[in-house]
């Protein structure tokens, strides 16, 4: 039995997790969705009575503004909530699978960012999901749990919450862009099926990978893009840099690709293709 956390939409990982559930059914396996809050043990519990050998552990608060106004929540929800399912998965004997996210590494000190990057988060965000990390790790060490984290790169995709959708939402509703500062920071996108094969091919492995395309794009180059892919030119209102922001941040992902055999499928062009596709359909 296979155990995915996040795939109802709780916190912003919802749309990663639903896409994850429906991988794994057309790969025809046992799939089962968490139902309940994950800060609650006993719901925890509650959820492992089928005895799971799989926890794909995507539930979590993902947004750092939020957790820089309620850090208590931020921390329930992704540290003691992972905790929560670490005990459990102890006790069942399954293998974890952790979704992190590449805000652990805080400002780069060297890009592109490999696994060895030192740790500094610079929000309460990044600080949980560091926290939950060393979490998964300590289990492995003390109690011989089979662990895999992944830190993830910035994902896009149908239903998804990031600057990508955001942006073609407002294409859709004829709306200017909003950039702060001017365009040229970089990210690393990765769209959502890629993160989802990623997710399985890690349950061979222990460990922690970067999840993303080894590419850096700027917010610019995501605008020429998406004026390629739906023939108009867009509306760009520039506003003062937000303070705290991160300049540039991608990632090194030779060894998810060596290790995993991962090789991202789709480039940003045909992921935005696809959620505006997606979009349209669903009147978004």
């Amino acid at each position: 039995m296979i155990l995915v956390t996040g795939s109802g939409g709780f916190g912003h990982a919802g749309f990663i997790g639903q896409r994850l559930v429906e991988n794994l059914k057309r790969k025809k396996l046992d799939v089962a969705e968490f139902k309940g809050d994950i800060r609650c043990s006993r719901t925890v519990r509650r959820n492992f009575i089928d005895r799971c050998d799989v926890v794909f552990h995507l539930a979590a608060q993902t947004s750092a503004p939020l957790s820089v106004k309620d850090p208590v929540y931020d921390f329930e929800t992704n540290a003691l909530g992972t905790l929560n399912i670490l005990s459990c998965a102890k006790e069942n004997k399954a293998r974890v699978v952790f979704t992190s996210s590449a805000a652990v590494y805080g400002e780069p000190k060297f890009l592109p960012i490999d696994e060895n990057h030192p740790l500094r988060p610079v929000s309460p965000y990044g600080l949980s999901k560091m926290t939950a990390e060393r979490y998964c790790l300590l289990f492995q060490e003390l109690y011989g749990l089979c662990v895999t984290v992944l830190r993830v790169a910035n994902v896009f995709g149908p239903g998804g919450h990031g600057v990508v959708n955001k942006f073609l939402e407002r294409v859709l509703r004829n709306k200017p862009l909003i950039v702060y500062g001017d365009g040229e920071q970089t990210r690393d996108y990765i769209y959502v099926d890629d993160v989802t094969e990623a997710l399985v091919k890690a349950v061979k492995v222990t460990g922690v990978y970067n999840i993303g395309t080894g590419k850096k794009t700027s917010i610019n180059q995501l605008i020429e893009t998406m004026e390629e892919v739906t023939g108009r030119e867009m509306k760009v209102q520039y506003k003062p840099e937000k303070p705290g922001d991160i300049k540039n941040s991608y990632f090194n992902v030779a060894k998810a690709r060596d290790d995993l055999k991962f090789q991202p499928r789709f480039t940003v062009k045909n992921g935005i293709k696809k959620t505006l596709a997606w979009m349209e359909k669903e009147g978004i």
